[in-house]
């Protein structure tokens, strides 16, 4: 199944506001589970866990980072940052880049 955005279809900003807020929300509830992954070799069933012993967390390390989480917030942050957007435009290109900006956000 293709992308529901296409570069030659108008798309409603609503709705794009809203699936990356839902992905963000996904990726930071993610990281807030606190589920850890065993390291070492284990039966699926048991490889993820909540809980880990002080005694056992050498092998146990977090399933989602916090470096993870943040470099996925800053791949969003750098998707849908208009200033930059506006500032690797072609100078010829750029009175259209702030008005397609302009207009979308308005």
């Amino acid at each position: 199944q293709g992308s529901p955005f296409s570069c030659k279809e108008a798309y409603d900003i609503v709705h794009l506001h809203n699936r990356l807020t839902l992905a963000m929300r996904a990726h930071v509830n993610g990281y807030y589970k606190g589920v850890m992954q065993c390291q070492d070799d284990v039966p699926e069933e048991m490889a993820e866990t909540r809980r880990v012993s002080l005694l056992m967390q050498r092998s146990w390390k977090p399933k989602y980072s916090d470096n993870k989480l943040y470099l996925q917030l800053r791949y969003y942050q750098h998707l849908f940052d208009r200033a930059a957007a506006f500032e690797g435009a072609e100078r010829d290109d750029k009175q259209a880049v702030r008005l397609v900006l302009d207009r979308k956000s308005g």
